[in-house]
C-alpha cells in the first residue's frame, strides 16, 4: 500500500469500526433477549436500584431470583461487584424509556432486553482491542481481525455475550489494560496511561479478586518500561504519568472498600465468606479447569491450541506478553480451584478462565501468518479445529445451558455427570437437544398467575431455541415481524462483514506491518544511542 501514515491509520480505524460491527451484528442476531442467570440478575437488580432509588440494596421481592446477603443496615445487598451494574446504568435508563413504548412484551422484559446488550457491545470491543493491541505490535489489520474474529466466534466468549456475567466486562477490562500498558512502556504519554489505569480499575470493580492478575500486570509493565525508557528525562515524564495511571486504579480501590463498608460494614469484605467456606478439593478443580469434559478450557475453545504454531514466528513482544497470560491462567487456576463452586454452576465451560482468553488470542495472528504459508495438509488440519470450534460455539448459543441441565425435554441430568463424564458433557448434548425444542405459542397469562402456574411457564420457556426472536414467536408476537427483525439484523451482519473485508483488503493477510516494524527499531536503536 503505497500511502503511509495517516491514511494507514485511517484504514485501521475502518477496519476497527467494521469489526465492532460485525461482531455487534452477529450477537444481537443470536441473543436470547433476557437475563436468566442468578449472577445476572442480581446485577441487575443493583443497576435498577441505582436508578430507581439511588441506593445499592436488592428489595427483598428480588430473593426469589438471586442470592441476596444481609448488611450492616439490615437490608439486602447482593455479593456481585459494582462494575457491571454501574456500567449498564445507561443501558437500564433506556430500557426504562423503551419500555414506555415498546408493548409486545411486558416492560421489565423490555429493560432486560436492553440491558442485556451490554455483554454483546462489551465482547464486541474485546474483539476491537485484540485487533488493535496486534496492529501496534506490527501485524497487518488482517491478521488482527482474523484473530479478533477467531477469539469472538471460535471460543466461549460468543456464548458469554448472551449472558450478563461479569467475567465478560473484566475480560475486556484485563486486555485493556494489558494493552495501555504495552503502549505506555513503548510510547510513553498520558493517554497510555489513563487507558491502562481505566482498564485496571474496571477489571477490580468487576471481579476485586483478579488484583493479583493486575499484579502479574504491573511487574511486566515495569519490566518493560525499564528496558524502554533509557533517557532520564523519559524516564521521568513516564514516572510522572504511570503515576496518573496508578491514581486512577487507587480510586476504584478506594471505591470498592467504600462499597463493602456501605453493605458489609468491613472495606475487605465482599459477603461471600459464607459462600466460600466450604472449599472443594482443589486437585479436582485444576483437573476440572484444565481437562475434564464438561468444563476443561480447550474442550470449550480449541481454537486456542492453534496459537502454539505462532509461537516459533511470533515477535518478542508477543511471547512477553503470551507468558504474562499464562501467567494469570495459572493464577486463575491456582485461585478459583479450592472454590465449592469452581464450576460457576450455571454457565458454559470454564466461566472463571474467561478474562484470561483474550491475551491467549494474540497468538492467533501469527499463527494465521504460519497456517496460510503451510501446505494443504496443515490447512486442511486448522480448517477442521477451527470449524470445531465453531460448531461448539454454535451449540452454546443455540440452546439454553438450563434446559439441558435441568432435563427439560427428559430425565434430569445429574449435575456432576456434566462435568466429568464425556458422554454428558454440554458441548457434546447440546445438538441432541434441537430436536426437542418447540416454536409453539405459550400462554401468557401463566407468567402473571399463582407460583406454579409461572414455574410451568418459565420451564416450558426454556423448551425454546436460544434466540429472541424464538421467544418472541412463543410469546405471542407474529412470526413474520420476528423473523423479519431476525431477517433485518441477519442482513445488516452481512454487510458489515462485506465493509470489514474491504476495509482490510488492501493490506493482504501475511506478514507484519513494515512500518511498524521499522519504527520499532529506530526507536529500538534510538534507545541504545541515548544509553
Amino acid at each position: 500500500m503505497s500511502d503511509q501514515g495517516p491514511g494507514r491509520r485511517q484504514q485501521r480505524r475502518r477496519a476497527a469500526f467494521w469489526l465492532f460491527a460485525t461482531t455487534f451484528a452477529v450477537y444481537l442476531l443470536t441473543a436470547k433477549g433476557f437475563i436468566d442467570s442468578v449472577d445476572g440478575e442480581a446485577m441487575f437488580q443493583v443497576a435498577q436500584s441505582l436508578v430507581e432509588r439511588g441506593a445499592f440494596d436488592v428489595l427483598p421481592e428480588a430473593t426469589e431470583k438471586v442470592t441476596a446477603v444481609e448488611g450492616r443496615d439490615g437490608r439486602l445487598y447482593g455479593v456481585q461487584g459494582p462494575g457491571m451494574s454501574l456500567v449498564s446504568v445507561p443501558l437500564y435508563v433506556i430500557g426504562r424509556v423503551a419500555a414506555r413504548y415498546v408493548h409486545l412484551v411486558e416492560p421489565p422484559w423490555v429493560k432486560r432486553a436492553v440491558v442485556s446488550l451490554l455483554c454483546q457491545v462489551l465482547t464486541a470491543l474485546t474483539c476491537v482491542v485484540i485487533m488493535l493491541w496486534l496492529w501496534d505490535l506490527g501485524y497487518k489489520p488482517a491478521l488482527g481481525v482474523t484473530a479478533g474474529l477467531a477469539y469472538g466466534f471460535g471460543t466461549m466468549a460468543w456464548p458469554y455475550s448472551k449472558d450478563f456475567f461479569a467475567e465478560v466486562l473484566a475480560a475486556l477490562c484485563l486486555v485493556a489494560c494489558g494493552h495501555g500498558v504495552w503502549l505506555f512502556a513503548h510510547r510513553g504519554g498520558p493517554g497510555a496511561a489513563v487507558y491502562a489505569g481505566l482498564g485496571a480499575a474496571g477489571t477490580l470493580l468487576a471481579r476485586p479478586e483478579l488484583l493479583p492478575a493486575l499484579a502479574v500486570v504491573g511487574g511486566y509493565a515495569i519490566l518493560r518500561v525499564r528496558r524502554g525508557s533509557r533517557s532520564g528525562e523519559r524516564r521521568g515524564r513516564n514516572v510522572w504519568w504511570g503515576a496518573a495511571g496508578l491514581g486512577i486504579v487507587a480510586l476504584a480501590l478506594a471505591f470498592l472498600g467504600w462499597y463493602n463498608v456501605v453493605r458489609f460494614g468491613a472495606w475487605y469484605s465482599f459477603g461471600q465468606e459464607s459462600f466460600r467456606a466450604a472449599r472443594s478439593p482443589w486437585l479436582r478443580g485444576v483437573y476440572g479447569f484444565l481437562l475434564s469434559p464438561g468444563r476443561g478450557l480447550l474442550w470449550y475453545s480449541p481454537v486456542l491450541a492453534l496459537g502454539l504454531l505462532g509461537w516459533r514466528s511470533a515477535s518478542r513482544d508477543v511471547r512477553d506478553i503470551t507468558w504474562v497470560g499464562v501467567i494469570i491462567l495459572a493464577l486463575l487456576v491456582a485461585f478459583y480451584a479450592q472454590w465449592r463452586d469452581w464450576h460457576g454452576d450455571w454457565c458454559w465451560g470454564p466461566r472463571r478462565l474467561l478474562p484470561a482468553l483474550p491475551l491467549a488470542a494474540l497468538l492467533l495472528a501469527p499463527a494465521a501468518e504460519r497456517i496460510l504459508k503451510g501446505n494443504g495438509r496443515l490447512k486442511l488440519a486448522c480448517g477442521m479445529v477451527l470449524g470445531l470450534s465453531l460448531a461448539i460455539q454454535l451449540a452454546g448459543v443455540s440452546v439454553s445451558y438450563k434446559t439441558y441441565l435441568m432435563g427439560q425435554a427428559r430425565q434430569p441430568v445429574r449435575f456432576d455427570d456434566t462435568v466429568y463424564r464425556l458422554g454428558a458433557a454440554p458441548w457434546w448434548r447440546h445438538w441432541a437437544e434441537l430436536p426437542r425444542l418447540s416454536l409453539s405459542r405459550l400462554d401468557r397469562r401463566l407468567s402473571s398467575g399463582s407460583r406454579a402456574e409461572r414455574r410451568l411457564f418459565v420451564r416450558q420457556l426454556r423448551l425454546t431455541p436460544d434466540y429472541w426472536f424464538c421467544y418472541l414467536i412463543r410469546l405471542g408476537v407474529p412470526w413474520p415481524l420476528s423473523v423479519a427483525g431476525a431477517l433485518s439484523v441477519a442482513g445488516a451482519a452481512v454487510g458489515c462483514s462485506l465493509a470489514l473485508a474491504r476495509a482490510v483488503g488492501g493490506e493482504g493477510c501475511g506478514g507484519q506491518d513494515t512500518e511498524a516494524m521499522t519504527d520499532a527499531k529506530v526507536s529500538e536503536i534510538g534507545g541504545s544511542k541515548e544509553g
